[in-house]
């Protein structure tokens, strides 16, 4: 797993948070980015965390009807994962996460050397920190996580699609080749 994130998402993103963290350093703020690049099997295991056997049999059977077996393959072959049912990391499975295909990045701001994981935020200055955040990722174009329904504030990416999968592709073999070029460049983490 790499240490600079950004080096793991596309240039336009990449420069993109290099200047919302440039911008937030001279406000006094820190920004630290913790996810960039995420395999498929990871999402996958993000995404089981949480979920019961039920729900993830409907998922792979919702990826087999839309012709995307691969995707359904990753939810199946990382197995059951540790967590609490219910309490979701991610309504994202695999291939549904701009982080899939480098155009995603999750970061949290430090305020006085501490990060700042609660939001809405506790203190002035986080709160402080989370406007800055959202407000330099709209001006340079990303859609910030914070305002969606269920929000995730610390992500931020380059498309507006909820979902890479919501894009009209001309075959679902297209949406998995993508997936399995970005793996085959990063890594697989099996």
């Amino acid at each position: 797993m790499p240490t600079d994130y950004l080096s793991t998402v596309d240039m336009p993103l990449r420069l993109s948070m290099g200047r919302i963290r440039s911008q937030m350093q001279e406000l006094g703020y820190g920004l630290l980015a913790y996810c960039g690049y995420r395999s498929p099997q990871e999402q996958a295991r993000l995404y089981r965390r949480s979920r019961s056997y039920a729900e993830i049999v409907a998922k792979m059977a919702w990826y087999e009807q839309h012709g995307l077996s691969l995707l359904a393959q990753y939810l199946e072959r990382v197995g059951p994962q540790a967590g609490q049912i219910g309490a979701h990391v991610t309504q994202a499975g695999p291939g549904e996460s701009w982080h899939q295909y480098r155009q995603a990045v999750d970061a949290v701001p430090v305020v006085d050397s501490r990060l700042c994981w609660d939001y809405p935020a506790v203190t002035a200055a986080e709160s402080d920190a989370w406007l800055m955040y959202q407000t330099l990722s709209g001006q340079e174009g990303l859609t910030w996580g914070g305002a969606w329904t269920v929000p995730d504030a610390c992500h931020v990416q380059l498309s507006f699609a909820g979902s890479p999968l919501d894009r009209p592709y001309p075959s679902a073999a297209i949406a998995e080749r993508q997936i399995v070029e970005c793996a085959a460049r990063y890594g697989w983490d099996d």
